[in-house]
């Protein structure tokens, strides 16, 4: 009887029968037959039965030369070599297909631009630089538009997938919404510390709204806030009767240029052939800057006055023309409120700091128009020069409108409300006075022991609060849950907004039934 594990070995003596070692069978070696590929057991490895093949099914090659069996070999090794060459090739033309499509989807480009304008264009730069054999091999991309679409499909699909599992595997997340939306993706809400919303009615409301649903499988401590761009633009939205009057006047005027196309073509040809700086008015947003008709209000006024329209009255006068003259200027400090609290990594404390920042600039400012100090307003600043009006009627106009903006900023972003209350040591643990943090003893304790540790001084310089919050898991774990627990809190409903503008860039006329979602994605 056969003792153990016995393993019969080639000799190249059975190639006389037509069989070599199979591929990958090195260690225990199995018979490949060279004439129809079929691969026997170990066992077989002896010749009355590799000769029993041979005969049995392949009665016409039993007295073949040696020579024969060669060439068959060498015939079946070249295929094998073909066939892995064009495996990697495959897969090189598949993945070369979906880089393609990656770059459309980023691009928001048409899906039939790969194969109307890349594939074309990669061609042509190939046979150019290298010659028609790599422009064949080129020529197998399959880039056509259902395959793009199938591409960014698929990587929408694994992108969503990857996400999904990210937030599944985290301790806690957050999440900003402009609309309310389903749960089909089996998130884990209990870990939902965090909520953003616009503050629509149909996302707060308290029995039926999207928050009241949330709060009902949410963490307990989950927090709900209101996008701060949404609420800045709000603060800043309403204006005094005087200059709203103005406001109106202003917009009527831009209407009566742009709203026809005669009107338009006209008003450019008057101010190329005045060398004017600008040749078109912008179209009138709320909050938006009015400086483009206080520039070519020479150029407006001939234009109206030529039309005889009577709304080149209020061009006339000095008083409306300085008010007008302040809206751009306030307008311009309020947008550079608006884009600075813009982006993708910001968080309650920069964003809360930027708001009391601007809420003591428009107490500094106020404290300077009462002096008669106008600094800040450059553009009223240098009208006011060459005018001649009662310029103390105006200055408490201006400080009206600055204290009503200070007190809207203080309604829509109230002290009781500020989320950083006792939590103030996230930002810096090495400052704040430990008396005033809102932590249990146990938690003190800790962050005396932190804030104690000098060495963590210089990484907290060194890293950005986020990373800095968690490299703390595993010496203060308590801690720094806690603070990425607030970090992670979403101030504005930014990448909501964002991708507005990508939406209609993707799903113009032409393509209006295309699904924006892996697009998007």
């Amino acid at each position: 009887k056969r003792k153990g594990n016995f393993v019969r070995h080639y000799d190249k003596e059975y190639l006389k029968l037509g069989f070599i070692v199979a591929p990958g069978s090195e260690l225990s070696p199995r018979p490949l037959c060279v004439i129809c590929s079929e691969v026997l057991s170990n066992d077989a490895m002896k010749p009355s039965k590799l000769a029993r093949h041979l005969h049995s099914k392949h009665r016409d090659f039993t007295d073949k030369p040696l020579d024969v069996f060669n060439r068959l070999r060498d015939q079946m090794k070249l295929q094998k070599t073909q066939m892995k060459t064009m495996t990697i090739s495959d897969k090189s033309l598949l993945k070369a297909s979906y880089l393609v499509a990656l770059r459309i989807a980023k691009t928001k480009k048409l899906f039939t631009i790969g194969e109307e304008l890349v594939q074309p264009c990669i061609l042509d730069v190939v046979q150019e630089i290298l010659g028609p054999q790599a422009t064949k091999k080129l020529e197998a991309i399959p880039l056509s538009d259902t395959t793009i679409q199938r591409r960014i499909v698929d990587m929408a699909i694994d992108i969503e997938k990857q996400v999904v599992e990210g937030i599944n595997k985290s301790r806690c997340f957050a999440i900003q919404l402009d609309e309310s939306t389903d749960v089909t993706q089996g998130l884990d809400w209990s870990k939902c510390v965090g909520v953003c919303t616009d503050g629509a009615a149909s996302m707060t409301g308290r029995r039926s709204g999207v928050v009241a649903k949330i709060k009902e499988v949410a963490h307990p401590e989950v927090l709900f806030t209101d996008c701060m761009i949404h609420r800045k633009h709000l603060a800043a939205k309403k204006l005094s009767t005087e200059l709203n009057t103005v406001m109106n006047d202003a917009v009527k005027i831009i209407n009566e240029i742009r709203s026809r196309a005669t009107n338009s073509r006209l008003f450019t040809t008057l101010c190329e052939s005045m060398d004017s700086h600008h040749q078109h008015l912008l179209l009138h947003a709320e909050v938006r800057v009015l400086a483009r008709p206080f520039e070519l209000r020479e150029e407006v006024k001939q234009f109206l006055r030529e039309r005889k329209s009577d709304l080149v009255e209020p061009l006339f006068n000095e008083e409306w023309m300085t008010k007008l003259t302040y809206m751009p200027d306030i307008f311009n400090l309020m947008n550079e409120l608006n884009i600075s609290v813009q982006g993708s990594c910001t968080n309650i404390f920069t964003l809360r700091n930027k708001m009391d920042a601007f809420k003591k600039k428009l107490a500094l400012w106020d404290s300077r128009v009462q002096e008669e100090d106008i600094e800040m307003f450059p553009l009223l600043g240098e009208f006011l020069n060459a005018a001649d009006i009662n310029q103390k009627v105006i200055f408490n106009i201006i400080s009206q409108h600055l204290r009503a903006l200070a007190e809207n900023f203080n309604n829509y972003f109230p002290e009781n409300e500020d989320p950083r209350k006792g939590n103030l040591w996230i930002n810096n643990p090495f400052l704040e006075d430990i008396k005033s943090c809102a932590l249990d003893l146990h938690e003190k304790e800790k962050l005396i022991e932190l804030s104690s540790d000098v060495t963590l001084v210089s990484r907290h310089k060194m890293q950005k609060l986020p990373q800095f919050c968690i490299s703390l898991d595993k010496e203060y774990p308590s801690l720094s849950y806690k603070a990425i627990k607030l970090l992670v809190v979403f101030s504005t409903s930014y990448l909501c907004e964002k991708t507005f503008p990508a939406m209609s860039v993707i799903k113009t006329k032409q393509r209006n039934r295309v699904d924006v979602n892996p697009a998007l994605r």
